[in-house]
């Protein structure tokens, strides 16, 4: 069981004491958002057999459903059974429903960038945890980088996931799994392009994505993948770091450049389409993936005939990052991918025992200064859930 300790001894006292009876919990989160983790929640519940309608041995519940919305305090879940049943339980239903900030995360997000696909690349910044992957997808997000956290979300929502996960991975409640081509693979076979041949040999069936910024030759590398893989190329991933700028570009302080830049964004997006607005100037031109950037590649491929490949942008897409690119890319053929979209794990959910039954009555227990009132939009969870 993964509980705090002080669960653990506390259940010991309350069965060596004889102090077991039937309590209500009521959990609630402080800020606004949308629920994530409550699947999770029941199945453990159901897994241990927990669950039943009636029953005094067993536990009641009536909450809230992952994706919906909540104010400030609300209950999101109202939990009734024996304080043996239960109280070991809190540190597990906590941490569950603590995807709940990560969730709300991606779905401002997924708001922000309007249309335009964002992806779930959070795992190198918090490692074994399969459940952000089921966080980005209740927030709406396209799919993640992490086949163990899609597969975790597919068995969690009921979805069977059999041996053919070539088929699987492709699209599944329009969740799925995307995966470029990593450094890591451009340093050891020689290039991007060296890349990009052994991922097609290896993967035949797969769709190519080439990062194109190993080198520093990022226009290069685009125009020889769009002539070498023709149609197998399925889109160009942008991710120059912030220590430099993309083959081609111009710096911050540039305002030739900067007025180019800004020219053939006007030229992509359509005059009409931006009238009277000007881009965020921290975005336009310099270091790391801009929209100098992301302009250049796209013209370059579609002067190249490569309407059809999309652009993946990535490093340091967060709410603000990919609202400003929102208004300028093409909606159809841009893919966010952004690690930067959970945030700090700040929403912390709160399990209160607020009733205590004593005979047959229910008496109020809930600790001085602590507020409770009842949800009428919290449902009963039937045995089926």
């Amino acid at each position: 069981m993964y509980t705090d300790h002080y669960f653990t001894t506390s259940l010991k006292a309350i069965k060596s004491c004889g102090l077991d009876c039937r309590v209500r919990y009521n959990v609630f989160i402080r800020k606004e958002g949308i629920v994530c983790g409550m699947l999770p929640v029941l199945r453990m519940l159901s897994r241990r057999n927990l669950l039943n309608t009636g029953r005094e041995d067993k536990i009641q519940v009536r909450s809230l459903s992952d994706g919906d919305a909540f104010k400030s305090c609300e209950p999101i879940m109202l939990i009734e059974g024996p304080v043996s049943k239960l109280v070991e339980l809190e540190t597990a239903i906590l941490g569950h429903l603590s995807l709940s900030g990560p969730a709300t995360n991606m779905a401002r997000l997924v708001d922000a960038a309007h249309g335009v696909p964002v992806v779930d690349m959070s795992a190198r910044h918090y490692p074994e945890m399969p459940g952000l992957a089921y966080a980005a997808y209740t927030g709406d997000a396209a799919g993640t980088s992490v086949l163990d956290g899609w597969i975790y979300t597919m068995r969690l929502i009921g979805e069977t996931v059999g041996n053919n996960l070539l088929e699987n991975l492709e699209d599944k409640h329009n969740f799925r799994v995307y995966g470029s081509i990593p450094h890591a693979l451009n340093a050891v076979s020689g290039g991007s392009l060296e890349a990009a041949r052994v991922f097609v040999k290896a993967h035949p069936m797969r769709k190519l994505t080439v990062l194109n910024d190993y080198e520093g030759k990022e226009m290069n590398i685009t125009r020889q993948a769009v002539t070498e893989f023709g149609d197998k190329l399925f889109a160009i991933r942008l991710d120059t770091h912030g220590g430099r700028i993309h083959q081609g570009g111009h710096a911050k302080d540039d305002l030739m450049g900067n007025g180019a830049a800004f020219s053939k964004l006007i030229n992509l997006r359509g005059v009409s389409a931006i009238a009277g607005y000007k881009p965020d100037p921290r975005y336009l031109c310099g270091p790391g993936v801009t929209l100098e950037a992301y302009a250049n590649t796209r013209d370059l491929l579609d002067r190249a005939g490569a309407h059809n490949v999309k652009i993946v942008l990535s490093s340091g897409f967060d709410e603000e990052k990919i609202r400003e690119f929102r208004k300028w890319v093409d909606v159809s053929r841009t893919i966010f991918g952004t690690g930067s979209w959970v945030g700090p794990m700040d929403y912390h959910p709160t399990m209160d025992i607020v009733e205590i039954r004593k005979g047959n009555s229910w008496f109020h227990a809930l600790k001085e200064g602590r507020e409770y009132t009842p949800n009428e939009r919290l449902e009963e969870v039937r045995l089926d859930t």
